[in-house]
């Protein structure tokens, strides 16, 4: 198998690694540098020290000498495409990605991050940043974070480096000092613990000379000792603890396998496994509500964990029991060619797709670089795929899945039980930071000038043609890495749903499946025979739908490419709906029920149901289960003959590919059905008329945080508005981060558009401290409010030039490629469509801005949806002069 490794390697003599991976497919460049430092060096009683120092270096001056220049974060907001950190027991990992001629600022970033000393460390911004991931652990704090904290706790025993959490508590992370963060980043943040990788359209030599000049000089050495990690202890034990949850869970804690060894290679194999036979336990034992695995714990001493709900308490143990009794089996029941090749060849698959994306392969390297001792790289690991057999896996699972071996953390409802974490008391009482922003200054001129617009990176080549059925076709076949991305798209989507049958669309696509025909003739025999080819191929299907489109995507590797479009082309051709498949959908529907993502999935619902009325397609979905109660497999075909049709429809073929072979393969397979007209596509209502902002709240007494969620229909069209609403986002991102930033009373606010056939949506939601909800809610209202009434001519420009280098940015894969022809052939929008976007970005006006918002942000076209406790939210409202609230179940 060809692989596009290109990799050059250096080493100043003070320690750094440096990793250069030049990829002219992309105008991009990213850097990441990685501190072989993390959690696990945290002092006792200092939990959340090392998260807490990756967010306390963004706010260091990039000038020395603190002399007042811009923070980090914000000279990167400036200048960044994107950027961002992350902290875990083993490393702390930073990433920014700029255009080309962004590299020296980026570096330099780095280079200042790595060079701070105590005189840097504002107190100021530390008190702030301790609110910040206060504010984030109780974001992400619940019974499912608690139910591991549990599991850490058993297997690997007070003290060990990995027995806390990553973030630590809020009592923990308020006792931190500006002396800790001192001395961690004195005894940590030095080139002899850093690996930098620098990849995208470079220069290999020229960035080793700007390396050389930022950071070779540095004099810096990490002396801090280094966390010794210990294994993890299995010994065949279990532990019992309450939470308040609703089912009975297991937690099994089995011996994982280190990083980019062969045993780890197996273990992902050994995963998917088990989720494939798991399944059964599910079908046989129907107590049983949910079985999961996955590898967890940190880097150094890695577990398997399997997870196992049930609806009665009292049979928790009978499934864990269950549980062990089918791995067991795989020795009496060897695995089969077919089923070890096909986990083979999706696993191969798997971390290939991985590793081509350009915002994902500078990690993998940079994990290769931390955790092995080659310098192969990921052509190690593809190296160990040749050598796996049925009977390796066997034997690893034999090994690997015993209760000798274990540890079994059985987490059983208690709605009386006390969370573990528990509020520091902090003596420092909410208050703004009075935090000076800094922006790169601004000529206030520059609003009536169009900033320049450099040519998008050169598009690959699309070959494109249509079938005499009326099948479009769209290939690109130039693609570096050998792996195929086969996308579908038929014009059907939620808005052909029958009015009385909401989600039929959804069903029909998610219900369809392969027919596996009798074998009554050679031709069946050919066909059943070439489905286990295919399925030892190792490919993956994926389905989703919109508004108007419905697709069936295709991934796998690039020698199987005509083996997938045959999948694809079988499945619908010749797919089938069975009732068994349709009670299986309805039990897990129902099982669905009160999960945490169905539940926002459902205060979002009302918010849309409030901006364009109830009956609006729009504001449709969660009818599923009464659907598909009152449909059978004759609704579902009858659905899938009038809306899956060739004429019309696109197949996408994108990756490393004989264009040749995969033109004939097209044409012999997808040649069927006759030329016409499809189900036109329903014409989409507009928004619901109000005369003013509706205010909807959510009484929730056990909320960890405050939610808000603020939407407005927008105007529809992804033409006339586009360029002014990306250059609106990018302004209400800029103005609402006041509640991190001065406040520090959420962890973040997102801000989300979608531009559709009909009307449009801006969303803003939130999540807020309890005790800061107030504030913070009067906060983002008057973030909005300065938006449509106060000078934001420096907030303009400043987004316009963030929105126009956004589109600008372009970068090469199979994904990425395909996910844009996409959008162009949902929208049916030209070829150039980017470029004149990125055009009348540059030639907007903030009088064409105002225009815009003075339109879509009115109150009348606005909804506040609130949810958390009664008692806060009653005093936001009150606070903010809010009447006529409705209260909603």
């Amino acid at each position: 198998m060809r692989f596009p490794q290109n990799v050059h390697m250096f080493h100043t003599k003070n320690g750094l690694e440096l990793l250069v991976m030049p990829d002219l497919d992309t105008n991009l460049v990213k850097v990441d540098l990685r501190y072989r430092v993390g959690a696990a060096e945290d002092p006792m009683g200092k939990a959340g020290l090392a998260h807490l120092v990756e967010h306390m270096s963004y706010e260091l001056r990039l000038g020395d000498g603190g002399d007042g220049g811009p923070t980090l974060t914000s000279f990167l907001a400036e200048r960044a495409v994107y950027h961002n950190a992350y902290t875990t027991w083993d490393e702390t990992h930073y990433t920014a990605i700029g255009f080309r001629e962004d590299l020296l600022p980026l570096l330099t970033v780095e280079a200042r991050r790595m060079s701070a000393g105590c005189d840097d460390i504002e107190p100021a911004l530390l008190e702030r940043e301790r609110d910040v991931v206060q504010s984030e652990l109780r974001q992400r704090d619940g019974s499912g974070k608690r139910g591991y904290d549990f599991l850490r706790g058993e297997v690997y025993g007070r003290g060990h480096a990995y027995q806390r959490s990553i973030g630590g508590s809020a009592a923990e992370v308020a006792s931190i000092t500006a002396e800790d963060v001192c001395g961690f980043v004195a005894g940590h943040y030095a080139p002899n613990r850093a690996i930098l990788v620098v990849s995208g359209n470079v220069d290999p030599n020229l960035v080793a000379g700007h390396v050389g000049k930022l950071f070779g000089h540095m004099g810096k050495r990490a002396d801090m000792p280094q966390r010794t990690v210990g294994p993890a202890r299995l010994d065949g034990t279990s532990s019992r603890h309450t939470l308040d949850v609703d089912e009975a869970t297991a937690l099994i804690a089995l011996p994982g396998s280190a990083f980019g060894t062969k045993e780890a290679v197996y273990q992902r194999l050994l995963v998917e496994l088990i989720r494939g036979r798991v399944v059964g336990l599910l079908e046989e034992n129907e107590y049983m509500t949910h079985v999961a695995a996955d590898v967890g714990g940190g880097m150094r001493a890695p577990l398997l964990l399997v997870s196992i709900s049930v609806k009665d308490p009292a049979r928790l143990k009978a499934a864990v029991g269950a549980f062990f009794d089918e791995v067991a089996e795989l020795g009496d029941k060897p695995l089969g060619t077919p089923e070890f090749i096909a986990l083979r060849e999706r696993s191969r698959a798997s971390l290939v797709r991985t590793i081509e994306p350009f915002m994902h392969e500078a990690m993998m390297y940079t994990d290769y670089a931390q955790y092995t001792d080659h310098d192969r790289f990921v052509l190690e690991e593809l190296g160990f795929y040749e050598a796996l057999s049925a009977a390796g896996l066997m034997q690893q699972a034999q090994r690997t899945v015993r209760r000798s071996a274990s540890h079994i953390a059985y987490l059983v409802p208690d709605p009386e039980a006390e969370t573990t974490e528990t509020r520091a008391a902090l003596s420092l009482p909410p208050k703004d930071y009075e935090l000076e922003d800094w922006h790169l200054p601004i000529d206030p001129s520059q609003a009536d000038q169009s900033p320049e617009v450099p040519p998008r990176h050169p598009h690959a080549l699309v070959r494109s043609y249509t079938l005499p059925n009326g099948l479009r076709v769209l290939l690109v076949p130039s693609l570096d890495y050998p792996v195929v991305d086969i996308r579908l798209m038929f014009r059907a989507g939620s808005l052909h749903d029958p009015p009385d049958k909401p989600g039929l669309a959804r069903l029909a696509m998610n219900l369809l499946r392969p027919n596996r025909p009798q074998v009554q003739s050679l031709q069946d025999l050919v066909a059943v025979e070439q489905m286990k080819v295919i399925y030892m191929m190792g490919g993956d299907m994926e389905r989703y739908m919109d508004e108007r489109t419905t697709t069936f995507r295709m991934t796998g590797m690039s020698a199987y490419a005509d083996g997938l479009l045959w999948w694809l082309h079988w499945t619908i051709e010749n797919g089938i709906y069975e009732r068994d498949d349709m009670k299986r959908m309805s039990e897990l529907l129902a099982r669905d029920d009160d999960d945490d993502d169905q539940v926002h999935a459902e205060r979002v619902r009302t918010v849309l149901r409030s901006l364009y009325g109830g009956e609006h397609p729009y504001a449709r979905g969660g009818e599923l289960e009464r659907t598909l109660a009152s449909v059978g497999p004759s609704e579902l075909r009858d659905f899938r003959d009038r809306h899956y049709r060739m004429d019309g429809a696109t197949l996408m073929v994108t990756g490393g590919f004989d264009a040749g072979v995969i033109r004939a393969e097209i044409e012999r397979l997808f040649s069927w059905g006759e030329r016409g007209p499809a189900p036109p596509l329903p014409k989409v209502p507009p928004a619901a008329v109000r005369a003013t902002t509706q205010h909807l709240a959510v009484f929730d007494e056990g909320a960890r945080q405050t939610g808000v969620l603020i939407a407005f229909d927008t105007q529809p069209g992804l033409v006339q508005h586009q360029a002014a609403r990306l250059v609106l986002r990018e302004m209400i991102d800029e103005t609402v981060s006041s509640l991190r930033e001065r406040l520090g009373a959420t962890y973040g606010v997102s801000v989300r558009q979608a531009s559709r056939e009909g009307p449009g949506l801006l969303l803003i939601g939130a999540s807020l401290d309890h005790e800061r909800a107030v504030e913070a809610f009067e906060a983002l209202l008057a973030a909005l409010d300065q938006l449509r009434r106060g000078d934001i001519t420096a907030t303009f420009v400043r987004a316009r030039r963030r929105a126009l280098r956004k589109i600008l940015a372009d970068s090469f894969h199979s994904k990425s490629v395909a996910d844009e022809l996409e959008l162009l052939m949902t929208y049916e929008l030209p070829a150039m469509y980017y470029d004149t976007l990125a055009q009348r970005i540059a030639d907007l006006r903030l009088s064409d801005l105002r225009a815009l918002m003075a339109r879509e942000l009115a109150p009348q076209h606005q909804v506040v949806l609130v949810y958390g406790p009664r008692a806060t939210l009653d005093t936001m409202f009150q606070a903010a002069g809010i009447t006529g609230v409705q209260i909603l179940e």
